[in-house]
């Protein structure tokens, strides 16, 4: 039971649920209502009833206003009543990552994943074609020399690409070693443009050459483009992080404040983001859900 309630606290909110009433009362405990609340009790007691064309029974047995009922009734059908429906039908999507960060004698390294597909070369028979050139008609060794030039180009291309890669991640580890280290209250903010300057490489060079790429870390697995920091006049992540921490660490231990709560203490700070958004977050940042917190 313990493992199910810790399950459900993840997103969506009201996952493994056992019975139709379950997600929602997760969700309305989320969202500050407690056993209680007039809200709660609708779902819990009366969840069919609200389905039907009967709700003044409902208010005379609970003794509630019309206008209590209406307000906590817009508040339930606003709930999700399946909660993981809506990604029922994305396919999952297995990533390889192109880069390993490993301990190694007390030291974080990074290399290339061996399980990638291995080096390419020319195969040996169009070389030995070239080597043994006097039996081979002329059209036919200009176009071997052609193909031969070409897959030369592009295993050095590959090859230089390679190289880059290997720069960036380098270079990565480097700035971000307490991020890989520690977790993510340690991310470190950096533009794409003050890296690249770093590293003496175009921008366009790294933007191109990040696309789609991927790093395993004792913090899991993120693209490239995850450690930089978004344009001039957004809000970088790695701010809400550190924030979200500040105030779960200052809390009041006895009354732990919920993903709600936490939504509501940045918006002072002009920070506005939905409550999802701070149970993702809170769930990177190994944080568990307000009521695992309490002491």
């Amino acid at each position: 039971t313990r493992i199910i309630k810790k399950i459900q606290c993840f997103d969506p909110m009201g996952c493994a649920w056992r019975d139709t009433r379950e997600p929602l009362t997760i969700q309305l405990h989320q969202l500050g209502f407690d056993e209680n609340s007039l809200e709660q009790i609708l779902v819990r007691e009366h969840l069919k009833d609200l389905q039907g064309s009967h709700p003044r029974e409902i208010m005379k047995k609970l003794n509630i206003s019309e206008k209590r009922f209406q307000e906590a009734k817009e508040v339930i059908t606003k709930l999700d009543p399946k909660p993981g429906w809506r990604y029922s039908s994305t396919p999952l999507r297995y990533v390889n990552p192109d880069f390993i960060v490993r301990w190694h004698d007390n030291k974080l390294c990074a290399n290339m994943n061996e399980e990638l597909p291995p080096r390419i070369r020319v195969r040996r028979e169009y070389l030995q074609i070239i080597k043994n050139r006097a039996n081979v008609p002329r059209e036919q060794l200009d176009f071997v020399r052609q193909k031969i030039q070409a897959a030369q180009n592009f295993i050095i291309a590959i090859e230089q690409r390679r190289k880059t890669l290997t720069r960036i991640i380098e270079g990565i580890l480097e700035y971000q070693h307490e991020f890989f280290e520690k977790g993510y209250s340690y991310l470190k903010p950096i533009t794409m443009t003050e890296f690249a300057r770093q590293l003496s490489v175009n921008p366009s060079t790294i933007s191109r050459a990040l696309s789609n790429k991927y790093v395993e870390s004792p913090q899991g697995i993120h693209q490239l483009k995850f450690f930089f920091t978004a344009a001039v006049g957004q809000i970088d992540k790695r701010i809400i992080f550190q924030k979200i921490r500040e105030i779960v660490d200052n809390e009041d231990k006895s009354s732990p404040l919920s993903d709600t709560q936490i939504a509501k203490r940045l918006s002072r700070d002009e920070i506005i983001i939905s409550r999802r958004t701070i149970s993702k977050y809170r769930e990177l940042l190994g944080i568990p859900a307000h009521q695992f917190r309490r002491q």
